[in-house]
């Protein structure tokens, strides 16, 4: 719990810091145009979200 706080406030709408300027939103925003579908690029715009790092293997 103390790493997933350290990470994100423990707010699953936390949007990783440095994008919030590149994408021109913020956490709220970010989360409402996401869950509304104004914002598409969400799988690809390589923005850290949610509650803390998630570590992905690629099956090799």
């Amino acid at each position: 719990m103390g790493n997933i706080y350290a990470a994100s406030g423990l707010k699953s709408t936390n949007m990783q810091n440095s994008y919030g300027s590149k994408l021109g939103m913020n956490d709220v925003t970010h989360a409402a145009a996401v869950d509304n579908g104004g914002y598409t690029n969400f799988v690809r715009d390589d923005a850290g979200y949610g509650l803390g790092p998630a570590d992905v293997l690629e099956p090799q």
